[in-house]
C-alpha cells in the first residue's frame, strides 16, 4: 500500500488492529482514530485512561503545568549533598 492509499483509509475509518494488542490497548487506540475530531478522545482523557496509566513513570503522573514547574526547581538539598562529596 502506498502511503497516499493508507492515509486515506486512516482518514475515513477504515483499518485494522494487531491482534496482540490488549483489550485496553485496543479501546484507547480506536479512541483514537475517531475520524471526527469532536468525538475523539482528548489528550486529558488519554492520560486518564486505565492503559495509559498503568505502569506509569511517577513523572507523567503530574499534570503537564505542574511538570514543567517541577523542571524548573532546583533541590537545593541535593545540590548541597553533590557538591560537598566532590
Amino acid at each position: 500500500m502506498t502511503h497516499d492509499i493508507v492515509h486515506a483509509s486512516f482518514m475515513i475509518g477504515m483499518y485494522s488492529l494487531p491482534s496482540h494488542l490488549s483489550q485496553s490497548a485496543r479501546e484507547l487506540v480506536l479512541r483514537m482514530l475517531v475520524v471526527d475530531p469532536i468525538k475523539r478522545i482528548t489528550i486529558a482523557e488519554v492520560r486518564q485512561h486505565p492503559w495509559y496509566q498503568h505502569k506509569l513513570p511517577a513523572y507523567l503522573t503530574l499534570p503537564p503545568a505542574l511538570i514543567e514547574t517541577q523542571e524548573r526547581y532546583i533541590d537545593t538539598e541535593i545540590v548541597d549533598k553533590v557538591t560537598s562529596s566532590v
